[in-house]
């Protein structure tokens, strides 16, 4: 008897979770399996800290110490969750030059926000 009780309450949070994403500005007419531009992403707070989440995750996986700079643009699709595509601004000290000049990434992040879930699925340097 618990065991649908709980399928129930998981099936309507779920349904919350989703409902009230629907709102957030982040949120212009996904399109199932497609990808979406995030419009004014460098001044979205949800993918600002996506953003930093993924500098902060590959400055531990992979030993390096880049600071955020900022957003530039972003994409989301919608998968089992959302997949996120972040261009951001990041400066690496083991690079520094005169003037600092923040170099461009490209990283893509998994994210269930009804499970609190994030990955890191990518992260490199745009090339040009």
């Amino acid at each position: 008897m618990a065991r649908p009780v709980m399928l129930a309450f998981a099936v309507a949070a779920a349904v919350v979770v989703v409902c009230l994403y629907s709102l957030s500005p982040v949120a212009a007419s996904p399109v199932a399996g497609g990808w979406s531009a995030v419009k004014g992403a460098y001044k979205v707070k949800e993918v600002q800290d996506l953003a930093k989440f993924a500098v902060k995750t590959h400055n531990n996986e992979k030993n390096t110490n880049l600071q955020y700079h900022s957003v530039k643009a972003a994409w989301r699709q919608v998968v089992a969750g959302l997949k996120w595509r972040i261009e951001l601004r990041a400066f690496d000290p083991a690079r520094a030059t005169k003037g600092r000049v923040p170099a461009l990434y490209v990283a893509e992040i998994w994210e269930k926000p009804w499970e609190d879930f994030r990955q890191l699925l990518t992260f490199k340097e745009a090339t040009n």
